[in-house]
């Protein structure tokens, strides 16, 4: 029969002291003109993803884009915000990449790509610690 496992709380920030960094993320932030440009922005953001996912994991990738967990995307289509995610495992990973001649030659070229888009060539990028809560338990 099986154990009834006592209910855990719900995960919670740090309130004090600092806090963690844990993961973090790579940030762009861009207004598009229309719902024809945030696709544009899409199918770049398609292929960013599949060269980091290829590049993440493997044997023969001498940590390219070693500790690379998801993209993550949100828009705004009344106001065509469009915001972007490269989450990496730690701030390690994320330096080595950042870093890394793979990136400046293969990733930062589609910076460009998303500033043709973005109106008035405004396109931010920063750097962010990472964290999430969810519904589910630790």
């Amino acid at each position: 029969e099986k154990k009834e496992k006592p209910p855990r709380p719900p995960v919670t920030f740090a309130t004090e002291g600092e806090i963690p960094i844990k993961r973090v993320a790579r940030v762009y932030k861009l207004k598009v003109a229309d719902e024809a440009a945030a696709l544009k922005a899409e199918a770049i953001l398609n292929e960013v993803h599949g060269l980091m996912a290829a590049e993440s994991k493997g044997k023969n990738t001498e940590g390219k884009a070693k500790g690379y967990l998801k993209l993550n995307r949100q828009v705004c289509k009344a106001e065509w915000a469009y915001e972007v995610q490269l989450v990496f495992a730690t701030h390690d990973d994320f330096k080595a990449f950042d870093e890394s001649e793979w990136c400046k030659e293969t990733v930062l070229p589609f910076d460009d790509k998303l500033k043709e888009l973005a109106v008035g060539g405004d396109l931010y990028k920063g750097v962010r610690v990472y964290d999430e809560m969810s519904s589910r338990s630790r």
